[in-house]
């Protein structure tokens, strides 16, 4: 069986700082159960685009922040395929005709 997988970055605003930089978080969602964890990385909410999940800007800080967040990314979606491998070649001789 495939299953759904989403996964967002979101800053968290309720966690403010007292410097003014909130953590950013990675949703993970699994078949509609949702994992949420922080990156241990911060912003200033005013740099935070939440359309595109990244710190706007492209100073040396964005490009570095993004590139990390984009890293954690490419990461956990390289652990969730390889924990379906096994299962997805599974289904896909079962149901795919050739």
């Amino acid at each position: 069986m495939i299953s759904a997988f989403c996964l967002n970055f979101a800053l968290k605003k309720t966690k403010i700082l007292a410097n003014g930089t909130a953590p950013i978080y990675l949703r993970l969602t699994i078949e509609g159960d949702r994992i949420e964890f922080t990156t241990r990385r911060y912003v200033n909410p005013s740099r935070w685009n939440a359309t595109t999940q990244k710190m706007t800007g492209t100073s040396e800080e964005a490009r570095s922040f993004n590139l990390y967040l984009k890293t954690l990314g490419q990461q956990v979606y390289y652990a969730h395929r390889q924990r379906l491998a096994p299962e997805y070649l599974h289904w896909l001789r079962r149901n795919v005709h050739h």
